[in-house]
Protein backbone atom coordinates (compact mmCIF):
# COMPACT_ATOMS: atom_id res chain seq x y z
CA UNK A 1 0.00 0.00 0.00
CA UNK A 2 0.98 3.34 -0.51
CA UNK A 3 2.67 4.87 2.74
CA UNK A 4 0.21 8.15 2.75
CA UNK A 5 -2.64 5.96 2.38
CA UNK A 6 -1.89 3.76 5.76
CA UNK A 7 -1.54 6.99 7.16
CA UNK A 8 -4.34 8.58 6.65
CA UNK A 9 -5.94 4.41 7.35
CA UNK A 10 -4.35 4.85 10.66
CA UNK A 11 -5.04 8.48 11.56
CA UNK A 12 -8.67 8.31 10.65
CA UNK A 13 -9.31 4.44 10.61
CA UNK A 14 -8.29 4.10 13.99
CA UNK A 15 -8.84 5.25 17.79
CA UNK A 16 -6.75 4.99 20.54
CA UNK A 17 -8.63 3.16 23.36
CA UNK A 18 -7.44 5.09 26.55
CA UNK A 19 -4.98 8.09 26.94
CA UNK A 20 -2.80 6.42 28.96
CA UNK A 21 -0.03 6.13 26.87
CA UNK A 22 -0.44 2.11 26.49
CA UNK A 23 -0.85 2.73 22.66
CA UNK A 24 -4.19 0.61 22.06
CA UNK A 25 -6.23 1.49 19.92
CA UNK A 26 -9.53 0.19 17.88
CA UNK A 27 -11.26 0.88 14.63
CA UNK A 28 -13.06 3.78 14.42
CA UNK A 29 -15.69 2.48 12.85
CA UNK A 30 -18.01 0.24 15.86
CA UNK A 31 -18.35 -3.51 14.85
CA UNK A 32 -21.76 -3.86 14.93
CA UNK A 33 -21.48 -1.42 12.20
CA UNK A 34 -19.53 -3.09 10.45
CA UNK A 35 -21.57 -6.74 10.82
CA UNK A 36 -24.20 -4.49 9.33
CA UNK A 37 -22.24 -3.87 6.25
CA UNK A 38 -21.00 -7.59 5.30
CA UNK A 39 -24.52 -8.78 6.75
CA UNK A 40 -26.74 -6.40 4.61
CA UNK A 41 -26.40 -8.46 0.92
CA UNK A 42 -29.52 -8.01 -0.70
CA UNK A 43 -30.34 -9.74 -4.24
CA UNK A 44 -30.17 -7.43 -6.72
CA UNK A 45 -32.42 -7.22 -9.23
CA UNK A 46 -30.73 -5.83 -12.45
CA UNK A 47 -33.74 -5.00 -14.16
CA UNK A 48 -34.52 -1.96 -11.74
CA UNK A 49 -30.85 -0.69 -12.02
CA UNK A 50 -31.87 0.01 -15.98
CA UNK A 51 -33.38 3.03 -14.51
CA UNK A 52 -30.31 4.81 -13.49
CA UNK A 53 -29.53 6.85 -16.61
CA UNK A 54 -26.40 8.90 -15.38
CA UNK A 55 -22.93 7.76 -16.55
CA UNK A 56 -21.61 5.32 -14.36
CA UNK A 57 -17.77 3.83 -13.81
CA UNK A 58 -18.01 0.39 -12.02
CA UNK A 59 -14.28 -0.15 -10.91
CA UNK A 60 -12.48 -3.00 -9.45
CA UNK A 61 -8.92 -4.73 -9.24
CA UNK A 62 -7.91 -7.35 -11.43
CA UNK A 63 -6.36 -9.13 -9.05
CA UNK A 64 -8.99 -10.66 -6.68
CA UNK A 65 -7.74 -13.92 -6.10
CA UNK A 66 -10.65 -15.77 -7.05
CA UNK A 67 -12.13 -14.78 -10.30
CA UNK A 68 -15.55 -15.17 -8.30
CA UNK A 69 -15.07 -13.58 -5.25
CA UNK A 70 -17.63 -11.33 -4.12
CA UNK A 71 -18.06 -8.31 -5.02
CA UNK A 72 -15.65 -8.24 -7.87
CA UNK A 73 -17.82 -10.57 -9.07
CA UNK A 74 -20.96 -8.20 -9.06
CA UNK A 75 -18.61 -5.57 -11.33
CA UNK A 76 -19.60 -6.80 -14.55
CA UNK A 77 -23.36 -7.59 -14.44
CA UNK A 78 -23.67 -4.18 -12.43
CA UNK A 79 -21.88 -2.53 -15.33
CA UNK A 80 -23.92 -4.37 -17.69
CA UNK A 81 -26.80 -3.48 -16.14
CA UNK A 82 -26.07 0.27 -16.26
CA UNK A 83 -27.47 1.70 -19.37
CA UNK A 84 -24.45 4.41 -19.34
CA UNK A 85 -21.80 2.58 -17.53
CA UNK A 86 -18.03 1.22 -18.14
CA UNK A 87 -16.29 -1.29 -16.56
CA UNK A 88 -12.88 -0.08 -15.68
CA UNK A 89 -10.67 -3.19 -13.86
CA UNK A 90 -7.26 -2.00 -13.07
CA UNK A 91 -4.43 -4.52 -13.43
CA UNK A 92 -2.24 -5.15 -10.62
CA UNK A 93 -4.66 -3.88 -8.17
CA UNK A 94 -7.13 -6.01 -5.41
CA UNK A 95 -9.95 -3.99 -3.48
CA UNK A 96 -7.76 -1.92 -1.69
CA UNK A 97 -6.95 -0.24 -4.96
CA UNK A 98 -7.52 3.07 -3.07
CA UNK A 99 -5.10 2.27 -1.08
CA UNK A 100 -2.48 0.52 -3.43
CA UNK A 101 -2.18 3.24 -6.04
CA UNK A 102 -4.17 6.59 -4.89
CA UNK A 103 -3.21 8.10 -7.37
CA UNK A 104 -4.14 5.90 -10.31
CA UNK A 105 -7.58 5.92 -8.60
CA UNK A 106 -7.83 9.83 -8.64
CA UNK A 107 -7.24 9.99 -11.70
CA UNK A 108 -9.84 7.29 -12.94
CA UNK A 109 -12.34 9.22 -10.30
CA UNK A 110 -11.67 12.72 -12.37
CA UNK A 111 -12.02 10.94 -15.40
CA UNK A 112 -15.20 9.36 -14.90
CA UNK A 113 -16.24 13.78 -14.36
CA UNK A 114 -15.66 14.58 -17.39
CA UNK A 115 -17.77 15.29 -20.32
Amino acid sequence: CDPDAVRGYVEIGLRELDADGDNRVRLSCEGENEARVFGSGQPIDFAELAVIECPAVIARGADTGDAHAIPAAMAQPVSDALPNARLEVFDGLTHFGPMEAPEAIARSIRAGFEP
